[in-house]
């Protein structure tokens, strides 16, 4: 019976390890809780490296074909990464791969955007529910260097690949089972031999087919997820419940033989885990179970795609929901389908701003403003622009109301000399304001709304003045709603049939300047720039040599020496 003593003591060690796996996942789970709880309205200041965008916006660039989209001109222009950062609320890839999408790709129908409010609002309505699925899309996480869409593609490419080999591997530990019968030095010779070989085999396969491997794990946790999900009974998302069940049946199927990869899915360091991961080495059971799910991934492209959109969708509307809390106001747009270019909007902020000044415009002409440097014009031209693209994404304007018609949004304003591709600022400038000219020859009946900040500032003043007033006369006839900033008042007499004339304006006082970033109508007058030279410690007589020779030229119309 002395057996029975090591029987025993073996059975209350893995009784004890699973206590000890029991209450590590309990532990996890409740911090997993309370980060989801914390996260959920909050401000979102986390930095993304450039990999990880890339591979967010993979999918984006996969699907977006020939549509009308925000082009990376005009996303890097109104620093979007940033505005999608702080909207990120996402525990997967799938949630924010697909959020990310949605904001690079505005609608041009009121439908899509009223479906997309009825689920964000549900779960801005019901926080507890948004935190429950929350937490299940935190079972399939964030890889931030692998794109799920890249690697489903290039799986659905990998050739079949044998599992002879690891089949031999596992009869020789059977045959050194049966020859401890018979000499036991041989039999675990034969054993250890084969271990040993395992061990090392394992790690040069598991390499090559690493990413694979993951996108296999992912489309394990993505079906596992949405078995779940479609089970919660939640009602906003009833209609999206039929389509997940049917789906992840079938990739039940598909996936049916994955026991061995779906355990190794989120080792968190705990003794059961240690213990699974040195069965998968010694046995490569997860590469066989690999090498024979690998092989059918292509037949269930579409169910995997279908589940990944779906998904995907829904979280994206959580973090839309999380998104509208986070938010000091907002309101929904009222979007119109027509040629009319129009936008009347009451205090519209910045959303990136913490303490941002709201402004009000209402406006059927194309717009013209002017004000001395960092009195915000550029601010509020990109304020404009975010809640147009916001209402057309997320149904989420940051402002009291909104009103407009779907505009397809075109910008040019933070270009910088393309070094790499041997081009001055001026050119890159001339082709940004190109495209945005084309875009209107496209014929489409969506109006262009087109934000233009220093228009030609990288040439010199005569042919600045002159090319800038045939650019933007030529874009207020054709079906654009311009916005433009310039420094040069000459714009704004010689435009004011065609732009409507808005300005910034500052004060100076005590040696200081004091902007109060409101909006005010008519063009600036302030000669402000030149008595700035004053507050950083410039001579009277540069000042007031250099005031009277602009007053001079206002009056002559030539400059004096």
């Amino acid at each position: 019976m002395e057996y029975m003593k090591y029987i025993i003591i073996a059975a209350g060690v893995v009784i004890f390890l699973l206590i000890i796996n029991m209450r590590n996942k309990r532990e996890q789970k409740e911090r997993l809780r309370r980060k989801i709880k914390a996260r959920w309205g909050a401000l979102n200041e986390s930095e993304m490296s450039y990999e990880e965008y890339d591979a967010i916006a993979n999918y984006y660039r996969k699907v977006k074909g020939d549509k009308e989209t925000v082009d990376d001109i005009t996303w890097n222009d109104l620093d979007m990464d940033r505005v999608f950062i702080l909207a990120n609320n996402t525990f997967s890839s799938i949630g924010q791969e697909m959020l990310y999408k949605i904001m690079r790709m505005p609608e041009y129908d009121n439908d899509t955007l009223i479906e997309r409010d009825r689920i964000i609002e549900y779960f801005k309505s019901n926080p507890d529910e948004a935190q429950r699925l929350q937490e299940i899309y935190a079972t399939i996480g964030k890889n931030p260097k692998i794109s799920f869409i890249e690697s489903i593609n290039n799986l659905c490419k990998l050739e079949n690949r044998s599992n002879i080999k690891h089949h031999i591997m596992n009869a020789m530990y059977l045959v050194g089972l049966a020859t401890l019968f018979v000499h036991a030095g041989y039999g675990v010779l034969i054993i250890l031999g084969t271990m040993i070989y395992a061990l090392f085999s394992y790690f040069s396969e598991k390499a090559q087919i690493e990413p694979y491997f993951i996108c296999i794990k992912h489309i394990i946790s993505m079906n596992n997820a949405a078995k779940t999900i479609a089970k919660a009974d939640i009602s906003a998302i009833k209609t999206y419940n039929d389509t997940l069940l049917a789906d992840s049946k079938k990739l039940a199927v598909f996936l049916s033989k994955s026991q061995m990869i779906e355990s190794g899915t989120a080792l968190k360091g705990s003794l059961m885990d240690v213990a699974m991961d040195y069965a998968r080495m010694s046995t490569h059971i997860d590469l066989i179970q690999f090498n024979a799910i690998a092989s059918k991934a292509k037949k269930y492209y579409n169910e995997i795609m279908e589940v990944y959109e779906l998904l995907g969708y829904i979280e994206a509307m959580i973090a839309a929901a999380s998104f509208r809390e986070l938010l000091p106001q907002y309101c929904k747009p009222e979007l119109t389908v027509t040629k009319e270019k129009y936008i009347e909007a009451k205090e519209l902020y910045h959303p990136l701003i913490s303490e941002p000044v709201a402004n009000s415009i209402n406006e059927n002409k194309c717009v013209l403003l002017t004000g001395s440097n960092a009195s915000g014009k550029s601010t509020f031209l990109k304020t404009v622009a975010i809640n147009a693209i916001l209402s057309q994404t997320l149904y989420t304007s940051v402002s009291e109301s909104y009103k407009a018609p779907f505009y397809r949004v075109y910008s040019s304003m933070s270009l910088s000399d393309d070094i790499m591709n041997n081009e001055s600022y001026y050119m890159a400038e001339i082709k940004a304001l190109k495209r945005i000219i084309d875009a209107d020859s496209k014929k489409s009946d969506i109006p262009v709304l087109a934000f233009v900040d220093e228009v030609l500032r990288g040439t010199n003043t005569i042919e600045r003045i002159a090319a800038s007033t045939e650019i933007l006369l030529n874009l207020s006839k054709k079906n654009v709603f311009c916005f433009a900033a310039t420094h040069d008042i000459e714009l704004t007499h010689l435009l004011e049939s065609v732009y409507s004339n808005y300005h910034f304006q500052e004060e100076i006082r005590d040696d200081d300047i004091l902007f109060n970033y409101r909006l005010y109508k008519g063009r600036a007058e302030s000669r402000n720039a030149i008595k700035l030279l004053g507050i950083i410690g410039y001579s009277k007589e540069i000042i007031d040599s250099a005031l009277k020779r602009a007053g001079d030229f206002e009056k002559e119309g030539v400059w004096s020496i």
